[in-house]
C-alpha cells in the first residue's frame, strides 16, 4: 500500500514532511485503530521525544479551532500512529492558534519507550509505548522521572542521550508516583 501526499481535512495549512510516497510494504506497518493523542507543550522537545521512542513525523497542520475528533479522523485516514496536539495563546486578547503534528511508527525499538515532558522536578511521563521496557517495568503516565543511576534528569536532551548511551544495560530509575518515591531496576532495550 502506498500513501501519497493528501488534502488535510483538519486544516487549510498542512505541511507534508514525508517522502512523498510512503511504502508501508517495505519499511513501515500501517497503524490500524485510533491514533494515540498527546497534548504537546514544546514542539522541539516533543519532536525529539517522539523520534527517540520510534516515531517519525509525517506532517503538521494549524487551524483556527481545536477539534480533536477531526484530527483523530484524519490520522486514521492516513494510518498515523500518533498525533501531538498544540494550543498556543497568540495575543493578550485571548486569540488562540492550534496545531497538530502527525507521526507514523517506524517500529525502531526505543531504549525505554516513555514519552516525557520537562517538569518542575524532572521529566513527566505522558505516554508509555506498548511492548517496550517502560511498559514491561510498569512505568505509567504521570510518573515523574527524577534521576537515572543517580543522575538528575531535568532536560529531554540529556534523558534521550543517556538512554541511547546505555542501551541493553540495567539502570536504576528514581521516580515519583503521586506522593510516593520509587526506585526501579530496568533493563533497557538494545
Amino acid at each position: 500500500m502506498l500513501i501519497f501526499g493528501c488534502l488535510n481535512q483538519y486544516s487549510t495549512n498542512f505541511n507534508d514532511l514525508s517522502i512523498r510516497n510512503i511504502d508501508f510494504t517495505k519499511n513501515l506497518k500501517p497503524y490500524e485503530g485510533e491514533p494515540i493523542l498527546i497534548r504537546g507543550t514544546n514542539p522541539a522537545n516533543d519532536q525529539k521525544m517522539a523520534e527517540s521512542i520510534g516515531y517519525s513525523m509525517y506532517g503538521y497542520s494549524s487551524v483556527d479551532k481545536l477539534n480533536n475528533k477531526k484530527a483523530i479522523n484524519y490520522g486514521i485516514d492516513l494510518l498515523i500512529a500518533m498525533i501531538i496536539i498544540y494550543s498556543d495563546k497568540v495575543n493578550e486578547n485571548g486569540i488562540y492558534g492550534y496545531g497538530a503534528s502527525y507521526w507514523y511508527d517506524t517500529h525502531r525499538k526505543p531504549a525505554l519507550g516513555a514519552f516525557c515532558r520537562e517538569s518542575q522536578n524532572g521529566l513527566l511521563i505522558t505516554f508509555v509505548k506498548p511492548k517496550t521496557a517502560a511498559k514491561r517495568y510498569f512505568l505509567y503516565e504521570n510518573d515523574e522521572i527524577l534521576a537515572i543511576n543517580g543522575k538528575k534528569m531535568t532536560k529531554t536532551d540529556d534523558f534521550i542521550a543517556f538512554l541511547e548511551q546505555n542501551r541493553s544495560k540495567n539502570v536504576k530509575i528514581s521516580l515519583k508516583r503521586g506522593k510516593n518515591f520509587i526506585e526501579k531496576e530496568v533493563l533497557l532495550d538494545g
